[in-house]
């Protein structure tokens, strides 16, 4: 567990170096903002998938806080469509082309990569990617044919709907796939249709006694914390409606925390940028570590894993950015390519 302990330690220096008080707001829920938490993010991400036979208590504590992660990142993505819809002019006409190739294509390398190792292709990250997809699309047709007044109404709706569907069908009939999946983190996508709504009263309301409202929801989120421990085994009241409380409860004590500190640095911004990668290649590296029937301890099978998914991570993100900007901007490219040709033959 020693190792694991460093694991932490080191991850905790990145998360907090180079951090910085400041009144200003204008970082909060900033691009670099959620980039970085994303990046955070996915490394918890990792220990909660982490095989119960090289798992221990410390990778467990920290694995705990998954479905929290799993949850922004539904609402930060949530948060950027409907803010991009909000602020950038004709955003819905390359919708498809854009959104659904940033998150298709590391998903197909993927797959293929499995495929080729003779691993089942359609596992782990599959799951995140059918609801987000889906999602994606009930957002566009919204926006795209419903009136202005109702339009979150409805997306807001459709993932309750969602939510609540996947959690009966699991709790009181023992069915559950790949197409009702994350049923209480999936609800991140209407939280963050939500906060683009109320992002700036939001602000207003955390700067008035800023501490006495962490200290409030620190109580109230151990609290909750301790109940959903003894209480998580109960159908559908603990393990949906409390674990849904709890994380209300730990996202806002987050938010109100860091709207006064401008977090990031160079580590977490680069993470935060492979951060889907990491999130869908973790499963697949631990899957190649499985077949090498790997005899290490807890702490270097975290290690390994990590490193591992990490470095992978960074190529395929390289790859991902190539094939991306080449389907989505054919024409720039062909141009660019025109520019270089005349100036040799010039």
């Amino acid at each position: 567990m020693l190792i694991t302990l460093a694991i932490l330690a080191v991850y905790v220096f990145i998360a907090v170096y180079g951090i910085a008080f400041t009144k200003d707001t204008s970082h909060f829920f900033s691009k670099d903002y959620t980039t970085v938490l994303k990046g955070l993010c996915c490394i918890i991400v990792i220990f909660v998938h982490i095989p119960n036979i090289y798992g221990n208590a410390i990778q467990n504590a920290a694995g705990s806080f998954g479905y929290i992660c799993v949850t922004l990142f539904f609402m930060f993505s949530a948060y950027g469509l409907t803010w991009s819809v909000k602020h950038k002019e004709g955003y819905l006409n390359n919708f498809f082309r854009k959104r659904v190739l940033a998150v298709l294509t590391p998903y197909i390398i993927i797959c293929l990569l499995k495929a080729i190792c003779g691993f089942k292709v359609f596992r782990d990250g599959t799951n995140f990617v059918f609801v987000i997809f889906m999602f994606y699309i009930i957002f566009y047709l919204s926006h795209k044919y419903i009136n202005k007044k109702y339009r979150d109404i409805l997306i807001c709706a459709f993932v309750i709907f969602y939510s609540l569907a996947g959690q009966i069908a699991n709790d009181f009939f023992g069915y559950e796939n790949i197409i009702l999946k994350w049923q209480t983190e999936s609800l991140g996508f209407m939280y963050g249709i939500i906060f683009a709504n109320i992002i700036e009263p939001f602000k207003e309301k955390v700067k008035k006694q800023y501490v006495v409202k962490i200290g409030i929801l620190s109580a109230v989120s151990g609290i909750l914390g301790v109940t959903y421990l003894k209480y998580k085994y109960i159908l559908f009241a603990g393990d949906y409606i409390l674990r849904i409380i709890l994380g209300i409860s730990l996202i806002l004590l987050l938010f109100t925390i860091t709207i006064h500190f401008r977090i990031g640095n160079i580590f977490t911004k680069y993470l935060g940028k492979i951060s889907y990668e990491v999130f869908l290649l973790h499963g697949f590296v631990m899957s190649v570590y499985n077949v090498l029937k790997l005899q290490v301890s807890s702490g270097v099978y975290i290690l390994m894993v990590i490193l591992g998914t990490l470095v992978i991570a960074a190529v395929l993100n390289k790859i991902d950015t190539i094939i991306i900007q080449r389907i989505a901007n054919p024409t720039k490219l062909f141009s660019l390519r025109q520019s270089k040709v005349s100036k040799i033959d010039t």
